[in-house]
């Protein structure tokens, strides 16, 4: 698990990008990498509903086949057995 202070400063900076006067393609960017870096640090429920929002605000399926990826290998990777 990651420090609690770069998990803070991940979503701060994403705080940032979501301000109403951010253009929406910044927007989806700040999700999409969010759920990504979400995904990459096996939060899958949090991955889940950044990648949610980031679709409802500009779907992008190459990045979110990327995230959904990124996921299911984190999950294959937790919960092989021996």
């Amino acid at each position: 698990m990651l420090p609690l202070r770069k998990n803070f400063g991940r979503q701060a900076w994403t705080g940032k990008v979501m301000q109403p006067e951010a253009p929406p393609d910044i927007q989806s960017i700040g999700l999409y990498t969010l759920a990504l870096f979400y995904a990459t640090t096996k939060q899958e429920a949090s991955a889940q509903e950044a990648l949610r929002q980031a679709t409802a605000h500009k779907p992008d399926p190459a990045i979110e086949s990327i995230i959904l990826y990124t996921l299911a290998s984190c999950y294959v990777t937790t919960n092989q057995k021996a």
